[in-house]
């Protein structure tokens, strides 16, 4: 964790260093500066502070972010940072109750307790300050009606509307501290890009705690990076929803925004593109009817009509750019041989798994 003390001139923190004060340090201007977090619990967080020409001054929080505090805790031998506050140097941000630190439920740390984010108007605008604050990424999805289980202290902020250029969660417009109309039933949570690819929560519920290191390993050794494959000209494609990153709805990077394909004509040539862009292997099964969840995007493809063999979903035949008759109950979806195939619940609470790898249940 990196505070920022959030002072804008060096002269008021400047003092002059003892004979004991012994810091890594940096080149700059060929000579050798000391640098130091000072005012925190431990020496890996603290007020940022560099020897120069004899004084130690402070740095100004003016653009700070938390590659700026990266640099900071790799120089110091402080591993990566956990947050990069401004002024607001008592507030802290943290995701809970995942299986990594980049996606679980929203919680602040506010006034020395932490609380939690309502989900009204929670979106992927909001979910990606809170990826970026963290060092992890983009947002994949921002998951709400507590996804990750209930909170237990304050609800801090409602009706989030970041425009997603944000520094920090508590810079977005909001009802205001502690202004709200919600119970922890509509915790708020994230998930990023940053962290390994995991189950997402609503699989995890129905998944025996004691397969899942076994289940862990096996996901271990598959591409560990949730990442928008096969970009071609400003577009990307991804699947989200499901419980890898080779199954789940189909969404397409245009101009800047995720939007969904719809799936009339939807079927396995189009899929088999899909899969094949991804790096997913082949496709298994093109669902349709909003099997992984509906979008909240643009439609953006419909009538797709591959042959199988385009090396780009948006090469094949369609209707062209937002030209659909379609709701988003129609958001096509694809499931891919690469990773995992699925998670059913049988009527009598039997797990079934369909892997492209064996996973002893024994």
């Amino acid at each position: 964790m990196l505070l920022m003390g959030g002072e804008e001139e060096t002269s008021a923190e400047q003092s002059r260093p003892s004979e004991t004060d012994s810091q890594p340090s940096w080149k700059s201007e060929g000579h050798s500066l000391p640098l130091r977090l000072v005012n925190g619990r431990d020496r890996c967080q603290g007020r940022v502070e560099v020897l120069y020409r004899g004084y130690w001054g402070t740095v100004c929080d003016n653009s700070w972010d938390t590659q700026d505090a990266d640099v900071v805790c790799r120089q110091l031998g402080c591993g990566h940072s956990l947050s990069a506050p401004g002024p607001e140097s008592d507030l802290e941000l943290r995701l809970v109750n995942g299986v990594d630190r980049c996606q679980g439920r929203v919680e602040i740390l506010y006034q020395g307790s932490w609380g939690t984010v309502c989900d009204d108007s929670w979106d992927l605008n909001d979910a990606n300050v809170v990826c970026r604050q963290l060092g992890c990424g983009y947002a994949v999805s921002a998951p709400g009606s507590a996804r990750f289980g209930q909170g237990a202290g304050s609800i801090l902020l409602d009706d989030v509307a970041c425009t997603g250029s944000e520094s920090f969660l508590w810079s977005c417009p909001s009802r205001g501290w502690l202004s709200h109309n919600c119970g922890h039933q509509e915790d708020a949570g994230v998930i990023c890009s940053g962290g390994p690819k995991t189950l997402e929560a609503s699989f995890m519920g129905g998944l025996p705690s004691r397969y899942l290191a076994q289940y862990s390993e096996l996901y271990s050794g598959i591409d560990p990076h949730w990442t928008p494959c096969g970009t071609d000209s400003g577009l990307a494609l991804r699947l989200v929803n499901g419980a890898d990153s080779c199954l789940g709805r189909v969404e397409i990077l245009y101009e800047g925004s995720w939007g969904t394909v719809c799936d009339d004509s939807w079927d396995l040539n189009d899929a088999n593109v899909v899969c094949r862009q991804l790096g997913c292997g082949h496709a298994v099964s093109a669902v349709g009817s909003a099997r992984f969840g509906q979008g909240s995007g643009s439609i953006l493809l419909d009538d797709v009509a591959c042959t199988g063999s385009e090396s780009y979903l948006w090469h094949c035949p369609s209707r062209g750019w937002l030209s659909h008759n379609c709701g988003h109950q129609e958001d096509a979806g694809v499931i891919c041989s690469g990773g995992l195939l699925g998670l059913t619940l049988g009527g009598r609470g039997v797990l079934t798994w369909l892997c492209t790898r064996n996973l002893n249940l024994a």
